[in-house]
């Protein structure tokens, strides 16, 4: 019984630091079994022996340090109490909150009758209110066997989401600050929302491929004029030209001279092989006439012979 309390507040405290919500409910479940082993055990014991059943609650179990099994109960216990009570602790601002923008929504909705202005104000907060009481609304949802591990996936989805929109942050505030440190040092108003227009909003549209408004204030900021473009435009070419040079030079000449070698040495080994098979054309043609040679005098010496 002591390992079983000892394995339920191990598992509850695993799964505070779960990094998912599956891993969190997994633990959560073996706590609950470990729980009713521990209840299922004192109540066999209870029912066998009263007496007995008490005195070992009392005893102090060595393997786990002295402790006795009622030490673990209330400290589990208070180990649950305290956590459930933090979670209530966060939920009561959320709640009254939704309370508060609602009595606050309805208040103005009244005043309106004599200022006509505040009927949008209170539109706006009665909105968010209900928008609120919508997302509570998927606390009640996420009990429903269909529904509710579709909401854990979702929960999941958005912390990956937050981590992605952290590293889109970064570096829209990274060009942001450094461009227009650049380019527009001394001319932005050092209020929030000057600073929050020029590093963030305008470099967000960059999501969206919408440049043409960054690409012309940074022409004006430069000062760009046709002259300006046309130097801009020799610049370039030069640069290409000469780079386009090198890299012909550097990657396909020495390509081009190799296979020339290659093809130098390979005719001249072909002169050679001709050369030599024109010398034993010649040896082969002298010894044919040698043979036609003595085949005519030995042809001459035969009629002779007969007459």
């Amino acid at each position: 019984m002591s390992a079983a309390l000892i394995a339920a507040g191990m598992a509850q405290h695993l799964s505070l630091s779960a990094s998912t919500l599956d891993v969190r409910h997994t633990y959560t479940e073996q706590a609950k079994k470990y729980e009713v082993y521990a209840t299922d055990c004192i109540n066999a014991c209870y029912q066998h022996d009263e007496r007995l059943a008490c005195q070992l609650l009392l005893r102090e179990n060595p393997l786990f340090g002295n402790v006795t099994c009622m030490q673990l109960a209330v400290d589990y216990y208070t180990r649950m109490m305290e956590r459930w009570q933090r979670s209530g602790i966060w939920m009561i601002p959320m709640f009254a909150m939704s309370y508060i923008l609602f009595y606050i929504g309805i208040i103005l909705y009244f005043q309106s009758d004599n200022r006509s202005d505040l009927l949008s104000d209170a539109r706006i907060i009665l909105a968010i209110d209900l928008e609120i009481w919508y997302l509570f609304s998927l606390r009640f949802v996420s009990a429903i066997k269909l529904l509710g591990p579709k909401l854990f996936m979702i929960r999941n989805m958005l912390r990956y989401l937050t981590a992605f929109m952290y590293v889109i942050f970064v570096c829209i505030a990274a060009y942001g600050v450094v461009s227009r440190a650049l380019t527009m040092y001394g001319d932005i108003e050092f209020t929030a929302k000057s600073v929050f227009t020029a590093v963030f909003y305008r470099p967000y549209w960059f999501l969206h491929s919408i440049v043409d408004q960054e690409k012309t204030n940074l022409d004006k900021r430069l000062c760009k004029t046709p002259e300006m473009d046309a130097q801009g435009t020799e610049f370039e070419n030069a640069a290409t030209y000469n780079y386009a040079r090198q890299l012909v030079e550097d990657n396909y000449r020495p390509k081009v001279e190799q296979e020339t070698s290659k093809l130098d040495a390979q005719l001249n080994s072909m002169k050679n092989t001709i050369d030599k098979l024109q010398v034993q054309i010649d040896s082969l043609n002298r010894s044919n006439e040698q043979v036609r040679a003595e085949t005519n005098a030995q042809t001459y010496r035969v009629r002779y012979c007969i007459h």
